[in-house]
């Protein structure tokens, strides 16, 4: 993900949610080096992907957020 994560991109971010929920569960590596703003749109991904994950035994990892999305992220208790 780069730029800004808002309610315009809420129909890309539902078409990758769809696209990744008929793959095989592994665990899902979140890039958002590149993200200026992270919106609640991109929590309710988050809370999607964790509750789709968690009863598989795989997680979503989110190696290195950018600083909104890390603050946003650590507020949630996604961090």
């Amino acid at each position: 993900m780069r730029g800004e994560i808002d309610m315009t991109t809420e129909p890309q971010l539902t078409n990758a949610y769809r696209e990744l929920a008929q793959l095989t569960p592994a665990d899902v590596v979140l890039d958002l080096t590149e993200v200026t703003f992270f919106g609640c749109v991109a929590l309710q991904l988050m809370a999607r992907l964790t509750a789709r994950l968690s009863p598989t035994g795989h997680k979503l990892v989110i190696p290195s957020p950018s600083r909104p999305a890390q603050r946003l992220l650590e507020l949630a208790g996604f961090l």
